[in-house]
């Protein structure tokens, strides 16, 4: 799962939510200095990482994925996995994907003020903010520029047309994968819309 479907199962408590989405980021000697309940969302967070990671529909779209010999496979398949929720995101909440990114974003904007963003959270959390990831996640356009955010990060280039020939060429079993995975995981962690 990545920043979408993170905050999608998150409770809706500020220092929860910050703690599910800053975990990947944070390093362990910044831990220490964190609070309790920002402890919470990063446990919060590895439950939902442990779950997805070993569920059949997970591990499919991660073999989508290493079908193309991508480099880091699983990674793209969460990120992919953003997409299928933002791309047919009324099927799973109530609220539109704007008013739902508007209410997260309203949270890290007042973390962020109140100085509360773990490490080196605080600027990623700013550029997911203005640059609106979440509703760009629901277009294909914007999945391909998250792929390509990756390269700022990592040490080998991704392709990101060669993500997105093998996104497009499995998407009807990825999309499949993803809604089994989902309609398993929507009763175990509670979401906050």
């Amino acid at each position: 799962m990545n920043y979408l479907a993170h905050a999608y199962f998150s409770p809706s408590e500020p220092l929860l939510l910050l703690g599910n989405l800053s975990c990947d980021i944070i390093r362990p000697a910044e831990k220490e200095h964190l609070q309790e309940g920002i402890l919470q969302g990063m446990e919060l967070h590895q439950r939902i990482d442990r779950y997805t990671d070993s569920h059949s529909g997970f591990r499919r779209i991660q073999e989508c994925m290493n079908s193309y010999s991508l480099p880091y496979a699983g990674v793209l398949a969460d990120i992919v996995m953003d997409h299928c929720l933002a791309s047919d995101w009324s099927a799973y909440s109530s609220l539109s994907l704007e008013e739902f990114s508007i209410n997260i974003y309203g949270v890290l904007r007042d973390c962020i003020k109140k100085e509360l963003v773990p490490g080196r959270f605080g600027m990623m959390a700013a550029h997911l903010v203005k640059e609106n990831w979440f509703v760009s996640y629901s277009t294909r356009e914007g999945l391909e520029m998250a792929i390509e955010r990756l390269n700022y990060r990592s040490s080998r280039l991704i392709d990101a047309a060669a993500v997105m020939d093998a996104f497009l060429t499995n998407e009807g079993e990825i999309r499949s994968s993803f809604t089994l995975l989902m309609k398993e995981m929507m009763p175990l962690f509670r979401h906050s819309n």
